[in-house]
């Protein structure tokens, strides 16, 4: 019975995962960015970050991009050009400013044409609040869809909620 009573204090010890759902805005070198990310964390709020990342978090987004009104090159007219996002991301919080990277899976179309590409990002974080990072576009073919391979963004996490 002590047994069984030292181990449910335990388990009761231990860090509790909590699910979050927050969502996100991006301005970048190329236009802006909606998104959401699924997060899970551990519960400990102590901080003053409005969603409460105080230990390390990883998750998983979907979004959408676009770089504006892009002119393709080889036409007269702007045309619309958005990038559905699949991503993984981490942020490694160990000081008020920290680490985070993210990589992204992205499907630029114009809805004539389209390219998929591949765009790793690292960079620095206020507490998952704010981050800067910087990314490379690695595509599959060469594409006009795409008006930089380089690209900064600065993101801002809106909402979260358990």
């Amino acid at each position: 019975m002590i047994k069984i009573l030292v181990v449910m204090v335990g388990l009761l010890w231990q860090p509790v995962a909590v699910a979050q759902l927050v969502g996100r805005i991006e301005a970048t070198s190329q236009g802006v960015g909606v998104g959401t990310v699924f997060v899970t964390s551990e519960e400990g709020n102590v901080g003053f970050s409005v969603v409460k990342f105080e230990n390390d978090f990883s998750g998983v987004g979907v979004g959408l991009e676009s770089p504006l009104f892009y002119t393709i090159h080889n036409t007269t007219d702007n045309r619309l050009i958005i990038a559905p996002r699949v991503s993984f991301e981490h942020h490694k919080n160990f000081l008020p400013m920290s680490l985070g990277g993210r990589a992204s899976i992205l499907y630029y179309t114009n809805f004539g044409e389209g390219i998929l590409t591949l765009r790793p990002e690292l960079g620095l974080t206020l507490r998952s609040n704010i981050y800067l990072f910087y990314g490379y576009h690695f595509t599959f073919d060469k594409s006009h869809l795409i008006p930089r391979v380089h690209q900064l963004t600065l993101g801002f996490t809106l909402v979260g909620g358990h």
